[in-house]
């Protein structure tokens, strides 16, 4: 990482969480791998990168279970436990001037958890992880150019 990347594994990089984590250990704190909340929704942003890829994320204050649910030209991803800290971060994203296939990306806030919705111009297959950064962590979705 970086030296302006706040982490907390090994010389300051940010670690992935794996996908189905181990119960943590009683005691042991709660931004680990995989958390189940509260946690708030802090910032949700679009990071363009090269040849058509993208990067749509959520900056939350903990990590979360996220379920993924395939939508009419988009996916959404659930994100238990979780709620939107600033009604503005309830505004959409909206990508279609830039290289990339999403169109947008909104947070929607459900019933004990906050619904991060994207869509896409082409059928695309998305990857999503969760990092543990600092004191949160953050959802992190990569979509490919078409």
């Amino acid at each position: 990482g970086s030296a302006d990347e706040e982490g907390d594994g090994p010389g300051g990089a940010s670690t992935p969480c794996p996908r189905e984590a181990p119960a943590p250990p009683p005691g042991s704190p709660t931004n680990g791998c995989p958390g189940t909340g509260p946690a708030e929704a802090i910032f949700s942003g679009y990071r363009q990168g090269e040849g058509g890829h993208s990067t749509v994320f959520v900056e939350l204050s903990d990590s979360v279970k996220v379920v993924v649910e395939k939508t009419k030209g988009g996916m959404s991803y659930v994100l238990s436990g979780t709620r939107v800290a600033l009604r503005n971060n309830q505004n959409p994203l909206l990508a279609m001037d830039f290289a990339s296939n999403v169109e947008s990306a909104q947070l929607v806030p459900e019933k004990d958890a906050v619904r991060l919705r994207i869509q896409f111009r082409n059928d695309v297959t998305p990857t999503h992880r969760i990092v543990r950064q600092g004191r949160g962590a953050t959802l992190e979705v990569d979509v490919p150019p078409k």
